[in-house]
């Protein structure tokens, strides 16, 4: 007996194997034709071979076989790191181990003594990323059947719901309507003619995985014919949503029992199925409905159609039969002729030497025109079968669940939905299952997995394909478990800019930042906005839970890492906590983190600090005050009148007229109730109008319109403030902890957590309102530096206010407006239009220049399709699905055409560092609750 070489290399190993394939190859030219095609045979040759070497002894291989290149070991770890393995995550990685030190071979061997269905699954999922990522194949033959398998694309498709008619399904019948399908099994049959080294088949399959509980379309095709694939379903189903999966899905339940059946054809292939034609209803229903019963967790099923375009020599030997058939051979003598030379030739010398001639020959051509008539129905099946091309298909079914009974109860409501295909003048489908403890299971779910066509498939002709799977028809009922096309998509315009990345490979470091993906036609674009674009805002709305605020985080974590300024008003309190986390070492020297419900270290926010430099700023201050108290206070408009605004004016301008003497929100009802204290503003005070004001009007006025009567009626809108525990020691402090212009200037990371669960609603809109007001006046500020000619050009500030709706007023119209021109670029995101007053959304509409829009009602729907017509519709605008939104953006300041979006994934963060970093700025801009408590107590106590 011939000895095998010890093999130490992949090289080795490789041409080892081949040596045994050419061997065996040689061999087969001598023996007698099986009746297989060429191609079948060496299929066989080659999986009989890697069989072999996988039960070889072990010391076929060198023990010091390993692979040394690092780098593939690396990514490879990457590429596992991606993958959503579930529970069998260790066992992969034990498996990989194996194939890094030991080749391919060695790991399947490992994978199949494990004999889980699910890691073998998940393994094949892991090949199929290894081998597109270009790294080696250690230890396997390039050629092998598996091998070719982990070269195709996997995509999954879906449709727009099949009730909803469209122009051209109106007129059409179902059979019209199905048999657009065959056109693109018609279209596919070049998959024959795949690149070297890739399957020459494609598979179709329906699956609910076992982690969804949808049923899914999805088609595996080979990565040379992507493009065809593409051109092909998208030229006859055009609305149809196509989508690469890097990541295969996975039906099989963890721990749980698997099983497998394999289709064959009851009587002779060249006898047909029933097909669409003779169908009064969509025989996919009864398949679909067939995974109805799946559980959402725990459980999956899936059907399975490899097809194998090279079929031409069951035509040839059906003609054969159809020939002998109208030759008047009786049918059992007709169906088997031979299909090779060799066999017609060996039954032509049995009929001559065995057969007797008959001895009245009339009487026999009469018996052969009878045998002909009785022959009819079989000629017409089969040119029934042969009138459309013919392909091998093999059929799997697969059901999965942690209950065994389960598992076989779906299996045979599968099995069953095929029954509906058996033609009582031609064919059926009969289903071999394998036990689930038999040698042979775990190879047919190996073959599942690794999408591996049987030997022996079946001669089905295009129809018998279509009627059995095609894409539920547009206008007919389908089962309501399938997944659809919720929403319409559109391509992302070419004039979009594609910036490049910075020198750190930091993407949106070159200039814009990556808001999405758009996949039109399983082509995938990124989107990215411009600086310049930014600056014209950003407004985002969507129902809660859509995917805004998602956006919003993706897009300030961007910043941060870019080295840019920005601010994050959120008012959850959990959504900065994200940010916090993935904030680079580099940046931590520039966070501020604000957190009022931080009892122990208050930070201090005075609204009526102003710079001495710009006293203008006073009147600035004085208005947006007195909007945000009609913005609080504005359910009860009476007590906002003419007076309240007369007193409120000249009690806080007076206040600032001496800020040392104290001049806080505080100060203001002081100022009020306090003459003493007034008299020595007043002193102090430079401003005519308030002198004149308090000595001439106020104090002198009688009746109702005296100041004790006013007074209670102004100072009780302050009383939520200063008896507020977490308020009071904020708006309380004269010096603010930080300076809004330095943030912006120096680029500073400011995140503003202003949680209504424990700032309580009206708490934490006051003090968002002071925020953005105190932003807006740092932005205007900005005007000194642009009447300097030699003066460096200010960087731009990134705004981001969740639930905007809650921090606005009426000057937001000029915020909108003007804020662009100081480089203060907002993103405002809210959940529904009515929150919003008229007045606000005209601002809002006719100065944003970037919109996206998440799934909203129907009303909002209404709304945004005008917005975006005529791409989109109401019935879009409902339906869109979460992290989707629809877009329209600025390019260069020119307004794109609309189109759809789906947000990117967060990156990896560090949740470890975030208690760290909010001590940090606790410590930096916080001060001592007690301190403070002291400092305003004096103050109040001195006057």
């Amino acid at each position: 007996m011939e000895t095998a070489p010890q093999l130490s290399t992949p090289e080795e190993e490789l041409a080892y194997l081949r040596e045994q394939v050419a061997r065996k190859e040689a061999e087969m030219a001598l023996r007698p034709s099986s009746g297989q095609t060429e191609s079948d045979e060496r299929v066989k040759i080659i999986s009989e071979t890697i069989h072999e070497h996988h039960v070889a002894p072990a010391e076929i291989l060198a023990s010091e076989y390993r692979v040394s290149e690092t780098t593939a070991n690396s990514e490879a770890d990457a590429i596992l790191a991606e993958m959503n393995l579930g529970g069998s995550g260790d066992a992969i990685r034990s498996i990989q181990k194996t194939m890094g030190e030991k080749g391919i071979k060695n790991a399947l061997s490992v994978m199949e003594k494990l004999n889980d269905p699910r890691i073998a699954d998940d393994f094949h999922r892991y090949l199929v990323r290894y081998i597109a990522a270009g790294l080696p194949a250690t230890g396997v033959d390039e050629k092998a059947p598996k091998f070719k398998a982990l070269r195709m694309t996997l995509y999954e498709i879906a449709l727009p719901d099949s009730r909803n008619q469209t122009p051209d399904s109106r007129n059409k019948t179902l059979k019209e309507l199905i048999s657009s399908m065959e056109q693109l099994y018609s279209g596919l049959l070049s998959v024959e003619n795949s690149a070297s080294g890739e399957p020459a088949y494609y598979a179709l399959e329906l699956a609910v995985p076992a982690d969804s509980p949808e049923l899914q379309f999805y088609a595996a095709i080979p990565n040379s014919k992507r493009n065809l694939f593409e051109k092909q379903l998208l030229a006859i189903f055009p609305d149809a949503h196509l989508v690469p999966q890097p990541y295969d899905y996975n039906v099989f339940a963890t721990d749980g029992t698997s099983l497998a059946s394999t289709a064959r054809l009851a009587e002779n292939p060249a006898l047909p199925l029933k097909d669409y034609t003779d169908f009064d209803y969509d025989p996919l229903n009864a398949i679909t409905n067939a995974f109805a019963k799946i559980e959402n967790k725990g459980e999956g099923a899936a059907l399975q159609i490899i097809i194998e375009p090279r079929a031409e020599r069951h035509v040839k030997h059906y003609q054969k039969i159809l020939q002998a058939l109208r030759k008047g051979e009786k049918k059992a003598s007709a169906f088997s002729t031979p299909e090779t030379v060799l066999g017609e030739f060996a039954r032509d010398i049995g009929k001559t030497l065995f057969s007797n001639k008959p001895k009245d020959v009339q009487k026999a051509k009469e018996a052969e025109t009878r045998q002909v008539e009785e022959n009819k129905t079989h000629i017409e099946q089969v040119e029934k079968k042969i009138a459309v091309p013919i392909v091998g298909a093999t059929i799997r079914l697969v059901s999965s669940s942690t209950d065994a009974h389960k598992a076989a109860q779906i299996l045979d409501e599968l099995e069953s939905a095929f029954n509906q295909f058996a033609n009582t003048q031609g064919n059926r489908l009969e289903f071999t299952r394998v036990p689930p403890k038999a040698g042979r299971a775990q190879g047919k779910l190996e073959d599942f997995s690794f999408r591996t066509p049987d030997s022996s498939a079946l001669p089905l002709s295009l129809r018998e394909l279509t009627t059995m799977y095609h894409f539920p028809p547009s206008g007919i009922a389908s089962s309501p478990h399938v997944t659809q096309a919720r929403f319409t998509p559109a391509p992302a315009p070419h004039s979009l800019p594609h910036p490049p990345a910075g020198s750190d490979g930091t993407v949106g470091a070159g200039g814009g930042i990556l808001l999405g993906t758009n996949v039109y036609r399983s082509t995938q674009t990124e989107i990215h906005l411009e600086k310049d674009d930014r600056l014209r805002h950003l407004y985002v709305i969507g129902q809660t839970g859509t995917g805004k605020t998602g956006l919003m985080k993706s897009m300030i974590i961007q910043d941060i890492k870019n080295g840019e300024g920005c601010c994050f008003i959120d008012p959850h309190g959990t959504d900065i906590l994200d940010i916090l986390a993935a904030v680079p070492p580099e940046r931590y020297k520039d966070i501020i983190y604000f957190d009022p419900a931080d009892l122990s270290r208050p930070f201090a926010l005075n609204f009526l600090e102003y710079d001495i430099s710009r006293p203008e700023q006073k009147t600035f201050i004085v208005n947006e005050l007195l909007m945000i108290f009609r913005r609080l206070y504005g359910d009860v408009p009476e007590s906002m009148g003419p007076a309240f605004e007369q007193y409120f004016r000249n009690a806080t301008q007076l206040v600032m007229e001496d800020p040392s003497s104290g001049s806080t929100i505080l100060d203001i009802a002081r100022v009020l109730a306090n003459s003493e204290f007034r008299r020595e503003k007043l002193a102090k005070s430079m401003n005519p109008i308030v002198n004149q004001f308090w000595n001439e009007i106020a104090t002198k006025a009688g009746g109702e319109a005296s100041l004790e009567n006013i007074v209670p009626y102004i100072t009780n809108k302050f009383d939520d403030f200063t008896a507020n525990d977490f308020i009071r020691p904020i708006i309380g402090q004269q010096e603010s902890s930080f300076k809004f212009r330095d943030v912006m200037d120096t680029k500073k990371i400011l995140l503003i957590n202003l949680s209504k669960g424990r700032l309580g609603e009206k708490n934490a809109n006051l003090l968002g309102l002071i925020i953005v007001g105190k932003l807006f006046m740092a932005a205007l500020s900005r005007a000194d530096i642009r009447q300097l000619a030699d003066a460096a050009p200010y960087p731009p500030f990134y705004l981001y206010i969740d639930e905007f709706q809650n921090v606005t007023t009426d000057s937001i119209p000029g915020i909108l407006s003007e804020a662009r021109k100081y480089k203060l670029a907002m993103t405002v995101a809210h959940q529904f239009l009515k929150q919003i007053d008229e007045k606000t959304r005209d601002a809002v509409f006719g100065n944003v220049g970037n919109m996206a829009v998440f799934r909203v009602g129907e009303e909002d729907g209404e709304f945004f399709a005008k917005q975006f017509a005529p791409v989109f519709t109401a019935l879009d605008f409902v339906n869109i699905e979460n992290r989707n939104a629809y877009v329209k953006i600025l390019a260069k300041g020119v307004p794109q055409k609309p189109f759809d979006m789906k947000t990117p994934d967060l990156p990896p963060a560090n949740p470890a560092q975030v208690d760290v970093l909010v001590r940090l700025s606790s410590l930096t801009f916080g001060r001592d609750r007690a301190t403070v408590e002291n400092t305003i107590r004096e103050r109040y106590l001195t006057k």
